[in-house]
């Protein structure tokens, strides 16, 4: 799936945060959806 942009909802904590960083390990572009606050703060900056 190299190359494809996912979109991840609830991705600033627990299982939506863990695939989004094994995805973009693996060469995906990630789109984090989430409430807006510290968590997905940091989530991005990851």
């Amino acid at each position: 799936m190299a190359g494809r942009t996912v979109l991840i909802a609830g991705g600033a904590g627990g299982m939506g945060l863990a695939t989004g960083l094994r995805l973009a390990a693996d060469g995906e572009r990630i789109a984090l959806a989430d409430l807006p606050g510290p968590k997905l703060d940091a989530a991005v900056a990851k």
